[in-house]
């Protein structure tokens, strides 16, 4: 389940899922900033939730970036 589903199932994330949340994905995040690369595409539906963790995602098809996602000095 994306965390797209998972907020509009259950609404919002506790304060404990958040900083899951955060915890899971910052470290990937980190990963690509210190190797000069970009996700560009960073928003719920590319964040996948399995077993209580948060995993960022990305479509191997997706060239474009999602305008609304992207860094505005992009």
């Amino acid at each position: 389940m994306n965390l797209a589903e998972v907020l509009q199932v259950e609404g919002v994330l506790s304060e404990a899922q958040i900083w899951r949340l955060f915890r899971d994905v910052l470290p990937i995040l980190k990963l690509l900033h210190d190797r000069n690369l970009i996700h560009g595409d960073i928003q719920p539906k590319n964040i996948l939730r399995h077993q209580g963790s948060f995993v960022l995602i990305d479509r191997i098809d997706n060239s474009i970036n999602s305008p609304e996602y992207v860094a505005p000095e992009q």
